[in-house]
């Protein structure tokens, strides 16, 4: 079963010269069900605001049984775009600071209609641009990259067991070969539902950015399929059609010839 959903909005913000274009799309690959959940600044946000608070998305990958994975998504998503947007935050990294743990402990405690715990989870990935700055979080192993005169490079690292191999290759505690060679290299170390959230990477600064730049934010289902020298190659033939870029990777993912395919999801966000 293949199918997809899009988002599109694309508004001016407070320079005539400057548009902030932002993109999203999902497919559902080979799996039953649609985890992963993205969320744009929808219509119910004015324009007003969107000049004063930036705009923000949000790229959640579900984790759990399969309505519990889909459930956890969905609230965190939403949770943080409708924090955000009440806050009226003057401090975008120290609003990520905040409301990534109350996040965690919100999915932590959900509960199914028997009052049983979900034991669900899922990972987060955030971007704002705001007055042509860039802010953004990550929890877990979706990523964040940023597409500039076109070369795309990783802001986000994945929090999974490779990070502490890694970090014991570099120790001399193990050999190369055990460190790639681990079969739960993969497994998820730090995600929002884990119940007392301390692995998040949050950027430590604005980044400033210019016409042209872009962020993209990515499930693990899109970078399984599509080396990052493949992705930075689309967003460069076809840079001139933004809007169309998620649904041009997405796609391009799924046709390949895979096993099966995780939920494949997408976002961009710059300025164009």
């Amino acid at each position: 079963m293949v199918g997809w959903y899009s988002f599109k909005r694309k508004k001016a913000s407070r320079l005539p010269a400057i548009t902030v274009v932002a993109s999203g799309t999902s497919l559902i690959g080979s799996r039953p069900t649609q985890q992963d959940y993205i969320l744009l600044p929808g219509e119910d946000i004015s324009a007003n605001v969107l000049d004063k608070q930036g705009h923000m998305v949000v790229l959640c990958d579900g984790m759990g049984g399969l309505e519990a994975g889909e459930t956890a998504s969905r609230v965190c998503a939403n949770l943080m775009m409708k924090a955000y947007y009440q806050s009226e935050s003057a401090d975008p990294c120290g609003f990520y600071r905040s409301v990534l743990p109350e996040a965690d402990s919100v999915i932590a405690n959900m509960t199914d209609d028997a009052g049983e715990p979900l034991k669900c989870g899922t990972t987060v990935t955030s971007a704002i641009i705001r007055d042509r700055r860039l802010y953004w979080a990550s929890v877990g192993d979706s990523r964040v990259y940023l597409f500039r005169k076109g070369k795309l490079s990783r802001l986000s690292k994945d929090h999974n067991h490779g990070l502490t191999l890694a970090a014991r290759f570099v120790a001399g505690e193990i050999s190369e070969l055990d460190m790639l060679l681990d079969k739960q290299r993969n497994a998820l170390i730090s995600f929002i539902g884990i119940d007392g959230l301390e692995l998040m990477d949050i950027s430590q600064e604005e980044q400033p950015l210019d016409k042209g730049d872009m962020v993209l934010l990515c499930s693990d289902g899109l970078y399984h399929a599509l080396r990052d020298d493949e992705i930075e190659t689309v967003l460069n033939v076809y840079k001139e059609r933004w809007d169309d870029l998620p649904e041009l990777l997405t796609g391009m993912a799924f046709e390949r010839d895979w096993i099966m395919h995780d939920n494949i999801s997408v976002v961009t966000l710059g300025l164009q």
